[in-house]
């Protein structure tokens, strides 16, 4: 079997994917789990989850209606992005804004932040947006916009990323190729292109880890990339997307939480092949 998947956790050990308590997940683009642990999927019965294919190195509880489209023991799946490196920008920034009240606002410009919280209606030019520690905090009650732009967070840079529920509107799309040709990065460009956020491979994340807390007035779309991190959605989230991808050394569905992403099977992430066993 080729394997394809838009929700794909990266650790080779445990439960890597988790969707728990009354939780909604509607992904036909596939979920996978490199773990080869007996207990590598686990899915409520009380959760719903729709998708054509569940697969993993180990094996799956899910629930009877998720039970045909399983794929267990599937060995030969990886991580394809294991070998990328994040591109950078070493200008050093700084977040303020400027104006009062209800109009503050504030126009990023890509570079190197040394933690970056939101804390006004905020407009992040196009470029690439080094997180360097702290915390990546994009959860306040302002609307953000974000095209053409993406994330690397690195040591031990934390992702807070969500609305609360109050009306305000995330927009965040990634750069395409052409933004990395006739760059350094341009051999990589097809690989990095629809990368929104990329963790750095050698930062170590603090707990509880990378939180997802969206809302249906959002506009969220590309791959999230955490080889290190947990990425917790949580029980008040309600994230649709049209092609949102997460990869995450663990994922993990709590409560109430909804996600909902579009991806077309061909737009989705390999996730290697299996010869099958009897």
């Amino acid at each position: 079997g080729n394997y394809q998947a838009c929700l794909i956790a990266l650790a080779e050990n445990g439960t890597s994917l988790d969707i728990g308590g009354n939780a909604t997940v509607s992904a036909r683009c596939g979920l996978a789990a490199l773990s080869c642990s007996d207990d590598a999927v686990v899915i409520d019965a009380s959760a719903t989850v729709d998708t054509d294919s569940i697969v993993t190195c180990g094996k799956a509880t899910v629930p009877e209606d998720n039970e045909d489209v399983v794929t267990e023991g599937a060995t030969g799946l990886k991580d394809i992005y294991s070998d990328l490196s994040p591109p950078t920008d070493d200008r050093l920034r700084t977040y303020s804004c400027s104006g009062k009240g209800n109009n503050k606002q504030a126009s990023l410009q890509a570079g190197t932040y040394l933690g970056l919280v939101v804390s006004c209606t905020t407009v992040l030019n196009p470029g690439i947006y080094v997180i360097d520690g702290g915390l990546l905090d994009l959860a306040a009650n302002y609307n953000i916009t974000g095209l053409g732009v993406v994330f690397i967070l690195k040591n031990g840079a934390r992702l807070k990323l969500g609305g609360n529920g109050n009306g305000n509107r995330i927009s965040l799309t990634p750069p395409s190729s052409s933004f990395y040709e006739g760059t350094v990065y341009a051999e990589d460009a097809n690989r990095l292109a629809d990368i929104l956020i990329f963790e750095d491979r050698d930062s170590q994340v603090p707990e509880p880890g990378h939180q997802l807390n969206g809302n249906s007035s959002s506009l969220i779309e590309g791959l999230m990339y955490f080889p290190n991190g947990t990425l917790t959605v949580n029980g008040t989230a309600n994230v649709t997307a049209q092609c949102l991808q997460i990869s995450a050394y663990k994922i993990k569905l709590l409560g109430n939480a909804k996600l909902e992403t579009l991806c077309p099977l061909d737009s989705t992430t390999s996730v290697g092949n299996s010869t099958a066993s009897v």
